[in-house]
């Protein structure tokens, strides 16, 4: 009687059982990530979370990247030398580069020429004064005393901090306007006249390219190189001091948000949704759309 009794108490146990586990599996319960995989897997992930954001701080804090040359910036970088009492008339250029000035289209053809020197002539001049000279002597015909004046327009640029508004386009009118002061300088020095003109007989890029041997690149071994000269110094807040201050506002306001506050709050997300309890509906959407938006960290370690 008793193991009759037993065997049917018996059927009823284990149903009891499979509804307990059927119930904890149920994904409408409200259970932790961390109930799942234990206190120890949760300190461990805790403590990758906090390494990752310290990471963060580093790279954030420390310098990013530095932009390198062979060539010595003292060297290079000319100043503005100015032979006129800002007259229009006077300065380094003569008569003949006046009319090559007029006939080309006046400012409308310094831009460029001159990003078209820095980007592609002998292989690209940047910054080299010697090299920039060369350019505007050999592809569009001025004088060499009018060329010192060109020399220092991209150096000028970099250091009045333009160079992420013209990096992509040295024509782009965000460009041209951070490049005004440098532009002013320039004019007061050749005395050409800041001026437009109707294009006569203008001395094209293609027209000039063609007279350049398309095999000229400046190759060399950088091994032999003794000196490395820094150009500049890449860091968190000084990419947002140069945007900000180079007109490029939105740029600046995407680098604070994407890479100064958004790998941080992704941190807290994952922290919180590994401890907090919920339902495996509610972790798996939060999980998934942190995968796709994770995408957008600009700076995630």
């Amino acid at each position: 009687m008793d193991e009759e009794h037993k065997s049917n108490d018996q059927p009823a146990e284990s149903s009891s059982s499979a509804d307990d586990k059927q119930q904890n599996a149920s994904p409408s319960t409200n259970k932790s990530i961390n109930d799942y995989y234990g206190h120890k897997i949760g300190f461990f992930q805790t403590l990758s979370l906090v390494l990752n954001a310290l990471l963060m701080v580093y790279a954030q804090v420390g310098q990013s990247g530095i932009v390198l040359t062979s060539l010595n910036p003292d060297l290079l970088i000319p100043r503005f030398q100015s032979t006129s009492k800002n007259n229009a008339t006077e300065g380094k250029c003569n008569e003949q580069d006046q009319e090559i000035w007029i006939q080309d289209g006046g400012n409308a053809s310094l831009a460029p020429h001159v990003d078209y020197c820095a980007r592609s002539y002998n292989g690209g001049c940047f910054i080299n004064a010697t090299c920039v000279e060369d350019c505007f002597q050999d592809l569009y015909g001025y004088s060499s005393n009018c060329t010192s004046c060109v020399a220092p327009i991209s150096p000028c640029g970099v250091e009045s901090g333009c160079a992420f508004l013209c990096i992509a386009d040295g024509t782009a009118p965000a460009c041209i306007e951070c490049l005004r002061p440098c532009i002013n300088e320039f004019h007061a020095c050749t005395g050409l006249p800041a001026e437009e003109f109707a294009v006569e007989n203008q001395t094209t890029v293609a027209v000039a390219a063609a007279a350049v041997d398309s095999n000229t690149c400046n190759n060399y071994d950088s091994s032999e190189v003794e000196n490395w000269y820094t150009v500049y110094n890449l860091t968190y807040g000084k990419s947002i001091a140069d945007a900000w201050n180079g007109g490029a506002k939105f740029l600046a306001i995407v680098i604070v948000l994407f890479s100064g506050i958004w790998p941080y709050v992704k941190n807290i997300i994952l922290v919180i949704v590994w401890y907090m309890p919920m339902t495996v509906k509610v972790q798996t959407s939060i999980l998934l759309w942190l995968s796709r938006l994770s995408k957008y960290t600009l700076v995630d370690v």
